[in-house]
């Protein structure tokens, strides 16, 4: 592995590398592990050069690291990814070779000014036509996502202002996906996996192994989530991706509220499947706390 991230390294800088060093972080049960090595280049006066190393076994994420350092060579468009250098697949597990992207995270992205930024790499991305990734048609994804909510809800104990909020939410909600395009989303967009460059004033996606086809609004549910970490009211970014993609700001906030109930059904599930009470218990509030949020912002409106 030595000699190819040295061969790796001198193909990218184009000059001998020297002093690499290697520091690993970040070990889960499918993300096996991230590292970060560091060369120096005293040839061509380049005091440090970083290449991130993830290894993983998704065989998702390998097919999209090998389509996206395909697509990254012919079109510069692609770049809202840090770029792939390598995928090398061994037996067990594949290191996906990739630019080290620096930026901030927290301090910028909770402002409002990061709002432009992220439209914009969001709209680019639904742009793509990204054959890896099957896309669905739409009247199975309304299919399925309606089912796995109201399979959960049954087994909920919902108050009736609950089960009357529940009701509405989902007959509006139809309307919302007939209208919104099904689009290639992120899947796992959190302040943790964007970062923003105030040099050249660009966001980049850090992660890409949760690509998917969604409805579009679908990839704000992190950062609505986590809203009160935000310096700016989360409806601004709603209004202003509606405004930016044409689409009615209502029917976006019902995307991104359903796919966050989605995610609750699909991870209530899993901790009745695996008994994780602490998960179920809040899981099971933040079901409930998206149909007060809805019950609230339509009493707002009908005000």
């Amino acid at each position: 592995m030595n000699a190819n991230l040295r061969r790796l390294f001198n193909a990218i800088n184009g000059s001998e590398a020297y002093n690499i060093a290697s520091c690993a972080v970040n070990r889960g049960a499918e993300n096996r592990g991230i590292i970060f090595h560091s060369a120096s280049f005293p040839e061509s006066g380049l005091e440090k050069k970083i290449i991130v190393e993830k290894k993983t076994r998704k065989k998702k994420e390998i097919i999209v690291a090998e389509a996206l350092q395909k697509m990254q060579c012919e079109n510069n468009m692609y770049q809202i990814f840090p770029k792939i250098y390598q995928v090398h697949q061994k037996r067990r597990e594949t290191s996906i070779f990739m630019e080290y992207v620096e930026g901030v995270e927290s301090k910028f992205l909770r402002q409002e000014g990061s709002v432009g930024p992220l439209i914009l790499a969001l709209l680019t991305l639904s742009n793509w036509s990204f054959t890896p990734i099957l896309r669905p048609k739409k009247i199975t994804l309304i299919f399925t996502t309606l089912s796995e909510i109201l399979t959960i809800a049954s087994t909920l104990k919902l108050t009736c202002i609950e089960k009357w909020a529940l009701l509405k939410f989902m007959l509006m909600s139809v309307g919302a996906m007939i209208r919104l395009p099904v689009i290639l989303a992120h899947g796992d967009l959190s302040l943790q996996n964007m970062a923003y460059n105030k040099f050249t004033q660009e966001l980049r996606f850090i992660d890409f192994g949760s690509l998917t086809y969604s409805f579009m609004g679908s990839d704000l549910k992190n950062l609505f989530r986590c809203r009160q970490l935000l310096h700016f009211d989360f409806y601004v970014l709603t209004y202003k991706y509606a405004k930016a993609s044409g689409f009615r700001e209502s029917d976006l906030v019902l995307s991104v509220w359903l796919a966050d109930l989605r995610r609750c059904s699909s991870r209530i599930r899993k901790a009745k499947r695996r008994s994780l009470a602490d998960d179920l218990v809040r899981e099971k509030k933040a079901f409930k706390a998206i149909l007060t949020e809805f019950d609230i912002q339509g009493r707002k409106k009908t005000r």
